[in-house]
């Protein structure tokens, strides 16, 4: 049964968490408030909610292996996640496109009954390091529960379910260092960006083999697909999971095995302090040129 408390708190060392049905209130000074308890946090209440969380989404992690047909070519390690399966017992898995391209072979390892299944690619993205796999399965496995959307506050409960350096059902968990990292790439390898992405920053480990398995809420729902992590010795715990919001925008093309098309506008810009012309002339002081229109482009039709 509800109960109105009025809280009069002073804290000199230590800082008191208070649990509210429609917040959480750290109180560093000192102030009266007058909240709805409706319930005690504890450790171990939230360790249970966790470890239930994990053991929802373990059922649909699996792990990706993925061979060329190469005298030299060693297996390589990845993971994924089951999206969904149709009414002929075929199940679709999520993982990265780095996990599978140029794979002659890929198997699929299923933990919970210690088999390995055949699989193959039916798609994956030229922009998103995304992609997705099938495979045939008479068992039941069980399908993951994609949030709304993962867009989440900055120090959110996470946790990744992969397969680092073959490690299999490895779990690590953190929280959310950055709700949503936009970050530019080149993916056609041209040297021109043109490509933005959206990342969310975590500080959960993510290492090799680790890769296309799922970043999950603290309510065992997937938000993200993880991707990378800046490997560099004056830099700790910095990964980053593809937003689950831009992977659901492509995940029916990829099953269809398209690509999917994207509008560009078709033209290259440079900084016009970088165009000695004029800056000598003084004509700019700052703004973009553009310097080529492609001619099957949006931009030569205007």
């Amino acid at each position: 049964m509800k109960k109105k408390l009025l809280l009069f708190i002073i804290l000199i060392f230590t800082i008191t968490l208070v649990s509210c049905k429609d917040t959480t209130i750290l109180i560093n000074e000192t102030k009266n408030y007058e909240v709805d308890v409706e319930e005690k946090i504890t450790i171990a209440t939230l360790e249970d909610a966790l470890v239930n969380a994990i053991a929802i989404a373990e059922q649909s992690s699996v792990s990706v292996i993925s061979k060329n047909n190469s005298l030299f070519t060693e297996e390589a390690h990845g993971s994924g996640v089951i999206i969904g399966k149709n009414a002929s017992g075929k199940y679709y898995v999520l993982t990265n496109r780095h996990v599978i391209n140029d794979s002659e072979e890929i198997k699929v390892y299923i933990g919970s009954y210690d088999e390995y299944v055949k699989a193959k690619i039916l798609g994956y993205d030229d922009k998103l390091d995304i992609g997705i796999i099938a495979f045939n399965y008479d068992k039941y496995l069980g399908s993951v529960k994609i949030s709304k959307t993962g867009i989440v506050d900055k120090g959110s409960f996470v946790f990744t379910i992969g397969n680092p350096d073959g490690y299999l059902d490895t779990l690590t968990m953190g929280v959310v260092s950055y709700p949503v990292r936009n970050m530019s790439s080149d993916t056609d390898g041209d040297k021109i960006i043109d490509y933005v992405s959206r990342y969310i920053q975590i500080d959960a480990a993510i290492n090799p083999g680790s890769s296309g398995g799922g970043l999950f809420d603290s309510s065992g729902k997937l938000i993200g697909i993880n991707t990378m992590k800046i490997v560099d010795e004056k830099i700790e715990g910095i990964g980053f999971a593809i937003l689950i919001d831009d992977v659901k925008e492509i995940i029916t093309h990829l099953e269809k095995g398209l690509i999917p098309e994207r509008i560009k506008l078709g033209i290259t810009v440079n900084d016009v302090n970088k165009l000695d012309s004029l800056v000598d002339e003084n004509r700019y002081e700052y703004g973009l040129i553009i310097t080529n229109i492609k001619n099957d482009s949006l931009a030569y039709s205007i």
